[in-house]
């Protein structure tokens, strides 16, 4: 049954186990940010679609280090330049993902206004 499961999700474009994260912004009417994380069981994907900086930044956290009172460094931070991609192997289980336009440490808060998934406050 599981497999009849699987067979129809991936007809249907979905994979199991597969969390996508989507963050925009826009000014003014025009977007000024907007990147795409596809993180899977195997792999993970970067992809920096738009970003007025010209690269999205990303840090990924520990998956229990995710509010402001967690003082772990990222697990790794890296950008990626404005319509490219990047993709790892074998991501941890239940990574935690920041990510936004502008260049600076991160913490597992995603710095102020900057919650997981969603986009920076405008300035």
């Amino acid at each position: 049954m599981y497999k009849l499961i699987a067979i129809i999700l991936l007809l249907a474009g979905c994979t199991p186990g597969e969390r996508v994260l989507v963050t925009r912004a826009s000014e003014n009417g025009r977007t000024v940010f907007d990147s795409r994380v596809t993180i899977g069981e195997l792999s993970a994907r970067f992809e920096c679609r738009i970003s007025a900086s010209g690269q999205c930044h990303y840090a990924l956290f520990d998956p229990d280090c995710t509010d402001a009172t967690c003082s772990k460094p990222p697990l790794q931070a890296f950008a990626v330049a404005a319509g490219g991609e990047r993709t790892f192997a074998d991501p941890p289980h239940g990574v935690h993902v920041c990510m936004r336009p502008e260049a600076g440490a991160m913490t597992a808060a995603c710095a102020p206004g900057h919650a997981a998934g969603t986009p920076p406050a405008a300035p």
